[in-house]
Formats: structure tokens, sequence, C-alpha cells
């Protein structure tokens, strides 16, 4: 974790001293601190040497820094700072994992993860076990989504992709008689 800059030359007379933690995650511009180590996705800097809104990916702050050159002088090179990638909102994570308990039925041959619990009380009684066993292990599987990203918003762990959070899914497993 730590501060990426990039440069965007600007005709300008105003100096620039910038000075970066090796602890942390403080950005020093011109003698005002900027504690980063709060930004978790974008955030606006009221710095008028600060290009962009900073935002953090793949655990770096990045920061887009304007940078003055004289009138005598020749303009630094521009550095092209990444575009920033929004990290997935609740919503994608519900998504996938939801999709991931339908695929999970639907290869048991069931329409979809509903279409399987609805089997809990059926009167055949392999269906009913695969459905019992179904709803046990999806009801684990979304405490585990929801633990795992109450984290993520503690800052206990770093946001998964929505890949990496459904390939840390447990697997089902089903009753011995079944099928």
């Amino acid at each position: 974790m730590g501060i990426r800059l990039y440069q965007t030359p600007q005709r300008r007379d105003d100096a620039l001293t910038i000075e970066c933690s090796t602890h942390g995650e403080t950005l020093t511009i011109n003698g005002h601190a900027f504690d980063l180590s709060a930004v978790r996705t974008q955030a606006q800097i009221d710095s008028d040497l600060i290009a962009a809104p900073v935002f953090r990916q793949d655990g770096d702050v990045h920061v887009q820094v304007i940078v003055p050159y004289g009138p005598d002088e020749q303009p630094c090179a521009h550095d092209v700072m990444p575009d920033y990638v929004a990290p997935p909102s609740l919503d994608d994570y519900r998504a996938a994992i939801q999709a991931a308990v339908d695929r999970t039925a639907q290869a048991r041959l069931y329409d979809s993860g509903n279409s399987l619990a609805s089997y809990a009380n059926s009167t055949n009684p392999r269906w009913a076990a695969e459905a019992q066993a179904f709803i046990a292990w999806r009801d684990s599987v979304w405490a585990f989504a929801y633990d795992e990203l109450a984290r993520v918003e503690a800052g206990q762990r770093p946001q998964p992709t929505v890949e990496q959070i459904v390939s840390e899914l447990a697997p089902i497993r089903w009753p011995v008689n079944a099928r």
C-alpha cells in the first residue's frame, strides 16, 4: 500500500514541494499534509495542485499532481494516470453469489435455487434431502459472504473482486444417497 504520483505539467509561477510518508499514506504538498489512509474508493482533495480526484486501486492511492513550470523551464513529462475502476458494489456481489447458488441447483437439474429449496418438504425422500442440504449450504454461503463484506467495510480485508468472493464460497455437500 502506497501513494502513486502522476505528473501533469502546467505553466504557472508557484512552487511545488511534495513529500510522501514512508510510514503510512500522508502526502504533503507545499507544507499541507493530506492523510490519504481513509480513501477507500475515490475522494476529492482540496488542493489546486491536485488535478483530479484521488482513488485507491489495488491497495495504492493514485494522485494526479500538477507540476508547475516557469517561463524559462521545460515542462516535465506528462504521466497518464490510469482510469479509475469502481470497485464492485453490493449489488454486484449479490448478483454473482445468487448466480452461483442457482448454478449449484441447476447442476442437479433444478430450475434455480428457489426451485430446489421448495422441495424441502417433498414426499420424495431424495428431493427433500437434497433441498435440506441445499438450504443449509445456501444459508452458510450468504452468511459467509455478508461476514466477509463486513470485514471489508471494517478495513479488516482488502475488497475482493466478484470472482474472488465467489471462489471463496464453500462447496456444497450433497446427501450420500441422493443421485
